[in-house]
């Protein structure tokens, strides 16, 4: 049979073959988000529980509770004028964070997962599309007799899983950098927060000391997204782990709620500050070369998928 006529007639049985591993590709992605979603999920229900607990034995006054924010609770902790906080006052800030971080935790959970589930249905049954496209190619394939089909469909087989693996390095770049920018404005908010308490340090007053924690309660809303964004690249790296990458950053999973948990309090004191500091920017140095991995892993992808496509141009070629 002429290459062309080979050529128009397997067309369309590729393209039923490429969609259905895409889908199949995209199916297996999706359960593994879905199941660590569940699983983080199940941990901080059991974190948020926890933290109703230790929020309602550090104040009683259950209406005061639902009406008590962040903001005011801190601004009244901050208005003491030696900079010091009571252990009971400090005991209270502390659960009122972890409760509304757990709670802000779980809430997200909750929608990814309703979100991911979706998906996964609206895929239908990829793996079903496959074997009835694959059967249909063999089928072809036999009536054909040409000598060059069984390398084509190798080729298309290779070049789809390819195109799979590239999407999901793309997606985890991009949640990568997300996070990356993030942690870098985390950064700059606590660098501003750490000048105006070195002029709190030197008398300052009220207006040095509101401004720092102005910069703090910035800080503590932003470190929330982060905690979100660092949930996703965490999806994504899981996804590339079974696909042979481990880059060994379980640190990732735990690090915005170390973070959160305790160092928003400490930075009422200058050297903590300037400790959080430190941590972060050796956080960014993690992410930075986990994208450098990435990205050459993109690359060797994107060259890969070259190489394929001009062999199947040259056996497409005339003889």
């Amino acid at each position: 049979m002429p290459y062309q006529d080979l050529n128009g007639e397997i067309a369309e049985i590729d393209a039923q073959i490429a969609s259905a591993i895409a889908r199949d590709e995209r199916r297996k992605s999706l359960e593994i988000k879905i199941r660590q979603a569940r699983q983080n999920l199940e941990s901080e229900r059991i974190r948020l529980a926890e933290a109703k607990q230790a929020l309602l034995k550090e104040e009683k006054d259950v209406k005061r509770l639902e009406a008590l924010t962040f903001a005011n609770l801190l601004y009244t902790i901050a208005g003491r004028k030696d900079g010091q906080l009571e252990k009971e006052q400090q005991e209270l800030l502390a659960a009122k964070l972890r409760h509304d971080q757990a709670a802000s935790a779980v809430s997200s959970l909750e929608a990814d997962l309703e979100s991911l589930a979706g998906e996964l249905k609206e895929l239908g049954d990829p793996q079903l599309d496959l074997a009835r496209a694959f059967h249909a190619k063999e089928q072809f394939l036999l009536s054909t007799g040409d000598t060059r089909a069984k390398k084509l469909f190798e080729l298309q087989e290779a070049r789809t899983r390819l195109a799979a693996l590239r999407q999901e390095l793309y997606e985890a770049i991009s949640a990568g950098e997300h996070v990356q920018r993030e942690l870098r404005g985390i950064v700059w908010i606590m660098e501003a927060a750490r000048s105006w308490s070195f002029a709190d340090m030197l008398g300052g007053g009220v207006l040095a000391t509101g401004l720092k924690h102005s910069k703090m309660r910035d800080a503590s809303s932003q470190i929330k997204n982060l905690q979100q964004s660092v949930r996703k690249f965490n999806r994504e790296l899981a996804d590339l782990t079974e696909l042979g990458i481990v880059l060994h950053l379980s640190t990732f999973e735990t690090f915005a709620d170390y973070f959160f948990d305790g160092l928003v309090i400490d930075w009422l004191i200058h050297s903590k500050i300037n400790r959080s500091i430190r941590e972060a920017e050796q956080y960014l140095d993690r992410i930075d070369n986990t994208l450098k991995t990435l990205r050459k892993r993109l690359g060797d992808t994107d060259r890969s998928l070259g190489e394929l496509t001009q062999q199947r141009e040259e056996l497409l070629g005339p003889m």
